[in-house]
């Protein structure tokens, strides 16, 4: 499946009221709702709360890239890696 990215927003907060007003605004200025079979994101819990509600049925997945850095964050919180 190919992604292609639909929009990147810079947020000073991350609450779902947040995430609700960014979508609401892009469903705003879109002629129509999208079409969206799946999601591919960072882990903020709060976006995959709102995305569930907004665009039900749709397939929420994390990125690789952004779960990788989480475990190595982890890791080094954990004092599990070789220094």
């Amino acid at each position: 499946m190919k992604q292609v990215p639909l929009m990147f927003v810079l947020m000073s907060g991350r609450r779902k009221q947040d995430y609700i007003a960014i979508l609401q605004k892009l469903l705003d200025i879109l002629p129509e709702a999208p079409a969206v079979e799946c999601f591919c994101m960072d882990f903020k819990i709060g976006l995959w709360h709102v995305l569930r509600q907004v665009f039900p049925g749709t397939v929420l997945k994390g990125c690789a890239f952004h779960w990788s850095q989480a475990v190595i964050k982890n890791m080094k919180e954990y004092g599990l890696t070789r220094t």
